[in-house]
C-alpha cells in the first residue's frame, strides 16, 4: 500500500486528451474470475476443440480461441467477456505466452482464493470443475476482476497480421493462421 501511495501521488494524466482516453479505455478492460472460468470451460468443446490442458500454451489459446471468438467484433476478448461493460480490474497479472494456459488460469484462481496450493487448483481445473466452481462461489470471489494482456489487449490490432516466426500449435502442430 505504501508503494502504491508513493507511486500514485506523482501521477499526471497525459497532456494529450486523445492519448489519455486510450489509456483509460485500455485500463477498463478487466474481466471477472467467473468470466474466465466460463471461457476455460468452453475450451475443448465449444471452441478450440483440440485444446489440451497438458499441452496447450497461452499462445495456442490466443490464436485458437481468443482471436477467432473476437474476430467479428475485432475487439479485446475481455470486452466480450464482460458484455461490453467497462470493468476496472482489481489485479493485473502477467504471463508467459509459452507456458501452459491451464497454469495461467490456475494462478488466477489461486490468487482469488488466496491459495498457495497450485497443484490442487490445477488438478481441480482438469478433473473437477464443479468443485472448483463451488469453492469460488462459496468464497464470493467470482466477481474479482483481472487484467491479463491475452484477454485485455485487442489482439486484432497487433498479432493478427501474420506469423513471421512460423509458430505452431502445441497440440496439432499446425501453423498459427
Amino acid at each position: 500500500v505504501c508503494r502504491w501511495h508513493k507511486a500514485s501521488t506523482g501521477y499526471q494524466p497525459h497532456l494529450s486528451e486523445e492519448w489519455q482516453a486510450v489509456v483509460s479505455e485500455l485500463a477498463s478492460r478487466g474481466f471477472s474470475l467467473d468470466a474466465l472460468l466460463d471461457f476455460y470451460e468452453g475450451l475443448g468443446s465449444a471452441y478450440m476443440v483440440h485444446f489440451s490442458a497438458n499441452l496447450s500454451t497461452t499462445s495456442d489459446v490466443v490464436f485458437g480461441a481468443i482471436i477467432p471468438l473476437s474476430r467479428s467484433s475485432r475487439s479485446a476478448y475481455a470486452t466480450i467477456m464482460m458484455d461490453g461493460v467497462p470493468t476496472q480490474p482489481d489485479k493485473f497479472m502477467t504471463h508467459n505466452w509459452a507456458n501452459l494456459f491451464c497454469d495461467l488460469v490456475a494462478c488466477v484462481v489461486c490468487d482469488a482464493l488466496d491459495e498457495s496450493n497450485f497443484a490442487q487448483t490445477a488438478y481441480l481445473l482438469a478433473h473437477d470443475m464443479p468443485m472448483l466452481r463451488r469453492l469460488v462461489n462459496r468464497s464470493g470471489l467470482g466477481e474479482r476482476t483481472y487484467w491479463i494482456c491475452a484477454f485485455s489487449v485487442n489482439q486484432h490490432t497487433g498479432i493478427c497480421g501474420g506469423n513471421p516466426y512460423g509458430k505452431k500449435d502445441a497440440v496439432t502442430g499446425a501453423l498459427y493462421t
